[in-house]
């Protein structure tokens, strides 16, 4: 989960915004299925995020790292 600010904008307060996000183990041969909920899926190496990456998705990233490192 990561939680960041939105900041403030017209007709709307700042506030915190969830993201919930979920890692998957994948083959290298695996294809992403694409649907209109998620045009933009692409499978990458934990450690080697796309270019475009956000911050929010950089600070997943690390955690998950953590994560695995400790299991």
């Amino acid at each position: 989960m990561d939680v960041h600010g939105i900041p403030l904008r017209p007709g709307e307060p700042a506030h915190p915004h969830l993201d919930l996000r979920y890692a998957f183990v994948a083959s290298v041969s695996a294809a992403p299925r694409l649907s209109h909920e998620s045009r933009a899926l692409r499978w990458f190496p934990l450690g080697a995020p796309p270019e475009d990456a956000d911050d929010s998705l950089r600070r997943a990233l690390r955690k998950l790292a953590v994560f695995s490192r400790a299991s």
